[in-house]
């Protein structure tokens, strides 16, 4: 029986989650590898297609932002056969990392988001799963901070000062003043909208492996007059080593 939203069933093991990201570039970048797609299929913010790699199926799941649409895609692909997946996307970061760089994810922290539902999180580490640890050794490591807001976290840096990037609030958000006190701590950090929680799903669901691989596209502050500097080459760079790594399973 097919899943009520992604309208899913009897997908291939393995499949390639995609997070937030333009479909029309992520197709491109597919094509750019080498990658051919079939049965693409739509339904609302998700787009599903199968794939081959050395004769080894697997499906390609186009998700949209927020640990909402982590939720629903994570819960349909399980419920339709699929028992291990990887998630490629890009991310911010501190100047740590280079920008187009992939990263693996090691582990991830949120404060509140869709995990909650299921149990409390709030600002605990969750991990890669056990049977990955070791894979891609040549990739640099991180953990990750996950946030549903695109803009209470973050921020341009003017002057040396970290500005709050979106429309006027009445108060600043709560979270800007925390990244300000992290910016200032000098640690390492890479920030997106979706690992931490999917990793959260990983302790919550029972039979499934997985992963994330992202792909450096900014730094975080940002970049006032270029906010997103390289999106196209983190993207490529995260869906390669992400396919790489399903090629080797």
């Amino acid at each position: 029986m097919k899943t009520p939203i992604l309208q899913v069933e009897n997908l291939p093991s393995i499949c390639l989650m995609i997070s937030g990201e333009d479909f029309t570039l992520v197709k491109s970048i597919l094509k750019e590898i080498g990658i051919e797609i079939s049965k693409e299929h739509r339904a609302r913010e998700f787009s599903v297609f199968h794939s081959l790699i050395e004769s080894k199926e697997f499906s390609i799941v186009i998700t949209g932002l927020g640990s909402a649409s982590i939720e629903l895609a994570t819960q349909e692909l399980l419920q339709s056969g699929v028992d291990t997946i990887i998630l490629a996307g890009t991310c911010g970061a501190s100047k740590d990392y280079k920008i187009g760089e992939p990263v693996f994810i090691e582990s991830g922290a949120f404060e509140r988001g869709s995990p909650n539902y299921y149990k409390e999180f709030k600002g605990k580490k969750s991990c890669v799963h056990p049977d990955f640890i070791n894979s891609l050794p040549e990739l640099k490591r991180g953990s990750i901070i996950s946030s549903d807001s695109f803009y209470a976290i973050g921020g341009i840096l003017k002057e040396g000062k970290i500005i709050y990037l979106g429309a006027k609030t009445r108060i600043e958000p709560i979270w800007v003043n925390k990244f300000r006190k992290l910016y200032n701590s000098k640690s390492s950090y890479l920030i997106d909208m979706e690992t931490a929680f999917f990793y959260a799903f990983g302790e919550i669901f029972e039979n499934f492996k997985f992963c994330a691989i992202k792909g450096v596209s900014n730094y975080v502050p940002f970049n006032p007059i270029n906010i997103i500097k390289e999106e196209r080459l983190a993207l490529k760079n995260s869906i390669s080593s992400s396919i790489l790594l399903i090629s080797e399973l």
